[in-house]
C-alpha cells in the first residue's frame, strides 16, 4: 500500500473513464495509445505492486521488465505462463523441484488475487472518485479470471503452437 501512494494521491479526482493519451518510453521502445485512465493506471500499479516487497507478487517480478503497456489479455496471459516456465526451467538447472504442471502459477494467481481483494478493500474506504480503485479492479479482473479459467487460456494459445504439435517431437530435432 505504501508503494501505491504516491500514484493514488495523483488521481483521486478522477473518473475512470476518462481518455487519456498514454505514451510509455523504455530504453527498448516507446508505446503510445488513447485508452481509459483506469486502463493506464492499472497496468502502472500492476508494476508498483509487483515491486512492492509483497512475497506473492515477488513472484511475478521478472515480468515487470518485459511489461507491455495496454497489452491484451491473451498477451498478458501468454507472458505469465513463458515466465512462470522459465523461472521452472531456471530451477531445474540448479536440481531445483520444477512444476511442470503449472499448477503453482495457478496458485500464484490465486494468492494475488487475495492480494488484490485486501488492497482494494483499503482503497475503496479512502476519499475520491473511482480512477484508482477501477484501476486495481480491472488489475484484478485478470487475476481472478486467470485462475477461473486457466484451461481455457491454454487452450486458447494451443493453435499457435501446432507446428510443435504434429508429428514425432524426436525427430522435428534430429533432422
Amino acid at each position: 500500500a505504501l508503494n501505491m501512494t504516491h500514484i493514488i494521491d495523483l488521481f483521486p479526482d478522477r473518473y475512470s473513464y476518462e481518455d487519456v493519451n498514454l505514451k510509455v518510453v523504455t530504453d527498448e521502445r516507446a508505446t503510445t495509445g488513447r485508452t481509459t485512465l483506469q486502463h493506464a493506471l492499472s497496468s502502472l500499479a500492476g508494476i508498483f505492486m509487483v515491486t512492492s516487497g509483497c512475497a506473492p507478487l515477488d513472484k511475478l517480478r521478472p515480468m515487470v521488465r518485459f511489461h507491455q503497456p495496454l497489452a491484451s489479455l491473451q498477451e498478458t496471459i501468454y507472458r505469465a505462463i513463458s515466465m512462470y516456465l522459465m523461472a521452472q526451467f531456471m530451477r531445474s538447472r540448479r536440481d531445483l523441484m520444477a512444476d511442470w504442471t503449472l499448477a503453482g502459477l495457478e496458485a500464484l494467481y490465486h494468492e494475488v488475487h487475495m492480494v488484490n481483494v485486501g488492497f482494494g478493500k483499503r482503497l475503496r474506504s479512502s476519499p475520491g472518485y473511482d480512477a484508482n480503485t477501477n484501476a486495481l479492479m480491472r488489475l484484478d479482473m485478470f487475476t481472478y479470471g486467470f485462475t477461473q479459467s486457466f484451461d481455457d487460456a491454454l487452450t486458447g494459445l494451443e493453435s499457435y503452437f501446432q507446428s510443435y504439435l504434429s508429428g514425432d517431437h524426436k525427430k522435428m530435432f534430429t533432422d
